[in-house]
């Protein structure tokens, strides 16, 4: 049985690299050429520069097993996959075809009971990779001090300006609070939050300051002081966000792992087969 179709993006191999300079404190800089987090979702094959991105609801969530996988993807038969597609080239594909033609199905190897993980094989190089990565890894000599993005934001407090000059925070973050700016109202300042209905802001991004914390009372009660030089009290904790700089996230860190899932040989169109 089909356990979920997955339509599929084409992306051009190289599309997916980053490459940029990272300023270090101690004054070097070191360029990075590598693959973003993105490629780890992709179906491909080492030969080819198309990588195939699913956008199916649920799949991203198939993990790998080489030994006893209890599932399989497989070229759907439906009328949304254009099979003509497989005999044309990955550069033409992609240069030519704005819209997904493509659609992969994951399908029941054996009964699936309730409640059990579904595993697919990601294929022997991703595995081979893999293995090699867990053995050789080591962290980088700039990110052994790297604190999670999330870890920041699950911390109860956020240290004021004054106490950060005895424990800053790293240099990879800063603090942004979020408050909704209506054009139809006037704002004094300093600002009550209290004064102002904001809970709409979580949604915008458009609605996010850098800013500073000047003193805290209790979680409801910072005083904080945005870019843009308004001041708001009673800032309550739920809308200051710790946020990375540039280049910076977890996706960011050299050295990750980065690898296609595999589509098996003898599925994996020849005319793709360009590298």
């Amino acid at each position: 049985d089909v356990i979920a179709p997955a339509p599929l993006l084409h992306i051009w191999r190289d599309d997916s690299l980053n490459e940029y300079e990272e300023d270090y404190d101690d004054g070097t800089v070191q360029p990075f050429h590598e693959y973003q987090l993105l490629l780890n979702y992709c179906f491909s094959h080492p030969r080819s520069s198309l990588l195939l991105y699913p956008y199916s609801p649920v799949v991203n969530y198939i993990n790998h097993d080489g030994k006893e996988p209890n599932a399989f993807i497989r070229w759907s038969d439906r009328k949304h996959h254009k099979s003509e597609w497989l005999n044309r080239t990955a550069e033409d594909i992609v240069d030519n075809e704005l819209h997904p033609g493509l659609v992969l199905e994951f399908v029941a190897a054996r009964d699936i009971h309730d409640g059990e993980e579904i595993f697919i094989n990601y294929g022997k190089g991703w595995e081979e990779a893999w293995t090699e990565y867990e053995n050789d890894w080591e962290p980088n000599a700039h990110y052994k001090n790297y604190i999670p993005l999330s870890t920041l934001n699950d911390q109860i407090i956020v240290l004021t300006s004054e106490e950060q000059k005895k424990r800053p925070y790293p240099d990879d973050v800063f603090i942004s609070c979020y408050f909704n700016f209506r054009s139809e109202d006037s704002y004094p300042n300093p600002i009550n939050y209290e004064d102002f209905e904001t809970e709409s802001i979580f949604h915008f991004t458009s609605d996010f300051y850098p800013c500073t914390v000047l003193s805290r009372g209790d979680l409801n009660d910072y005083i904080v002081k945005l870019k843009n030089e308004f001041v708001i009290l009673n800032f309550p904790r739920k809308a200051i966000m710790f946020t990375n700089t540039e280049y910076s996230s977890d996706q960011f860190v050299p050295d990750m792992f980065r690898h296609e899932m595999e589509i098996p040989d003898e599925m994996f169109p020849e005319k793709w087969m360009d590298l």
